[in-house]
């Protein structure tokens, strides 16, 4: 898999559409954008932003990198019981991509 390699820059004004366009043109794309504002303490309500959650389906788990799942094998361990010795011929994933 290829490096992703990440900047945070910021931003001063007004945000500058000649900037992204340059930055587009070197290779990057832009991923995110944070807004920051100053509210008085009395006014202060908590912003709900619509966020996509995606649940990680069952033996896996976020791997390190944060980026990608791994098997997670306190979720999908080696059954050693005779009856259950078809599954220790594939993978938890194969099995559970037979579940769903």
């Amino acid at each position: 898999m290829p490096r992703v390699e990440r900047i945070t820059e910021v931003v001063n004004g007004a945000l500058d559409l000649s900037q992204l366009l340059a930055k587009t043109q070197e290779g990057w794309k832009l991923v995110a954008i944070e807004w920051h504002r100053e509210v008085s303490e009395e006014s202060a309500e908590p912003v709900t932003v619509p966020h996509s959650v995606e649940e990680i389906p069952y033996g896996l788990r976020v791997a390190q990198d944060c980026h990608t799942l791994e098997m997670d094998p306190l979720e999908c361990p080696r059954p050693s019981h005779p009856k259950r010795r078809s599954m220790d011929d594939g993978s938890c994933l194969q099995h559970v991509a037979e579940i769903d």
